[in-house]
C-alpha cells in the first residue's frame, strides 16, 4: 500500500467521523479504533512508559499510522502529509469549513483549499 492508500483507508473507517478527525488533528490528539487495527498518534501522544520502557519513538514533525494490510503494520509519515491527506478527505466529503480550520491550526502546512481535488 502507498502512503495515499493507507491514509484513504484510515479515513474511510466508520470512526472517527470527519468532525472528530479534524478536532483530533487540531488538538494534536491521536486515536485508535476499538478493534486496534487502525489509528494514528502524534509524538505528544507517547507517554513516559512508552518512551522509556517500550522504546517507542516518533520523530519530531512526524505521526505514526497504524493500519491493517493482512497484518498489523505501522508507518511514520510527516505530519504535514497527514494533514494534507486529511484536508483532501474532508474536502472530498464537502467539509470546507473543517478543512479551513485545519489551515488555521497548521499555518506552516497551509494549502489553498481551492487547488485540492
Amino acid at each position: 500500500m502507498t502512503e495515499a492508500d493507507i491514509l484513504s483507508w484510515l479515513f474511510s473507517n466508520d470512526w472517527p467521523k470527519a468532525e472528530e478527525l479534524a478536532s483530533y488533528a487540531i488538538s494534536h490528539h491521536g486515536y485508535v479504533g476499538d478493534d486496534g487495527y487502525y489509528g494514528m498518534r502524534f509524538r505528544s501522544d507517547l507517554d513516559e512508559f512508552e518512551r522509556t520502557v517500550e522504546g517507542a519513538f516518533i520523530p519530531e514533525g512526524f505521526v505514526e499510522i497504524m493500519y491493517w494490510d493482512g497484518d498489523h503494520k505501522e508507518i511514520r509519515i510527516p505530519e504535514s502529509n497527514y494533514i494534507f491527506g486529511l484536508k483532501k478527505h474532508l474536502l472530498k466529503l464537502g467539509y470546507w469549513g473543517l478543512a479551513t480550520d485545519l489551515d488555521s491550526a497548521y499555518p506552516a502546512a497551509q494549502t489553498t483549499t481551492s487547488v485540492l481535488p
